[in-house]
């Protein structure tokens, strides 16, 4: 009863200092701000009883969260890694990772227009290989985001990082693997990222926690847009166009119209369930941003996959 009673009492102080704040003309605010710390610290004299900060608190309560036999987990993403950048480099190395509370690992190594049925993954962890890589992220708790950022951001020879942990860390890291123009502190807190990074990448540590292996994995929906042949597709005269793998037309299935970038009107496909199988095998490495397909019309397509954590600003799909 300790902790509640605890924090019960420092949000009452916290609201008498807010109030104070506000009406306060001789101390000011910074003034009551400090009172406020007086005030709060003989509450909890015990420093293991000191109040934890929100991130702390969060990754906890996700922790127990996960170890509660009567919690049933949900696909809700609880984790999510981005890496991006060094597009100028023989081997990119980019990746969109989520982890779901109940275990499915979503991978996907390239989400360029380029991007093919290849580059999308999944595996699924048991309950406890969740929690250990949760619980990974512990380490990253003190870090301050001057001691990761660079200032360099995105660029065409380093790769840049940005990962979620529930509601407990939002960090991001630019020039991984950059040393040069750092503190030693600053240095120890980015190899501490690094290594978290690396090891999200590479999962296999996790040994028999791995209760499905890595399989391709196919999207449950897709937007696509599509339109007629424009110039800027880039298509020749001799282009080949694919057949629409679905019975019904691109004009039957299309729920409305959108304007693309360029103020050219498209059609809205919305594809769910065994529609999407179909239409998703014709990623294989062409730019799917200009897809040529005929349905007995020829048609330039825009096809977006959906995965978790990752959706095209305006994307006119639910």
């Amino acid at each position: 009863m300790l902790e509640p009673m605890r924090r019960s009492r420092s949000h009452v102080v916290w609201l008498l200092v807010l109030s104070a704040c506000l009406a306060a003309s001789a101390i000011g605010c910074g003034g009551v701000m400090r009172v406020a710390e007086l005030a709060v610290g003989p509450l909890s004299p015990d420093p293991d009883l000191q109040p934890r900060s929100s991130p702390r608190l969060a990754l906890d309560d996700l922790v127990l969260r996960l170890a509660d036999p009567e919690d049933e987990p949900a696909d809700e993403v609880i984790l999510r890694l981005s890496l991006t950048g060094g597009w100028g480099l023989s081997d990119p190395e980019g990746l969109h990772l989520t982890i779901e509370e109940d275990g499915r690992v979503i991978r996907v190594t390239d989400r360029s227009v380029f991007s093919s049925t290849r580059d999308y993954t999944s595996l699924r962890l048991d309950s406890a290989g969740v929690a250990r890589v949760i619980q990974m992220t512990e380490q990253l708790l003190p870090a301050r985001q001057e001691d990761l950022d660079g200032g360099a951001g995105v660029s065409p020879t380093d790769r840049s990082a940005w990962l979620e942990v529930g509601d407990s860390i939002v960090l991001s890291m630019d020039r991984i693997g950059q040393k040069d123009g750092y503190t030693p502190a600053e240095r120890a807190s980015r190899a501490r990222f690094a290594e978290v990074i690396e090891r999200l990448e590479d999962l296999t540590w996790l040994g028999d926690a791995i209760v499905e292996p890595e399989s391709p994995w196919i999207p449950s929906s897709m937007t696509v847009l599509a339109g007629p042949i424009s110039t800027r597709s880039g298509l020749g005269p001799d282009a080949a166009f694919a057949p629409w793998p679905l019975d019904r037309s691109i004009e039957e299935l299309a729920t409305g119209t959108t304007l693309e970038p360029y103020d050219e009107e498209r059609l809205v496909v919305c594809l769910t369930g065994d529609k999407v199988g179909p239409v998703f095998a014709l990623l294989t490495g062409m730019n799917h941003a200009y897809l040529p397909v005929d349905d007995g019309k020829e048609w330039v397509l825009d096809v977006q996959p959906h995965y978790p954590g990752y959706r095209l600003s305006g994307d006119p799909c639910p």
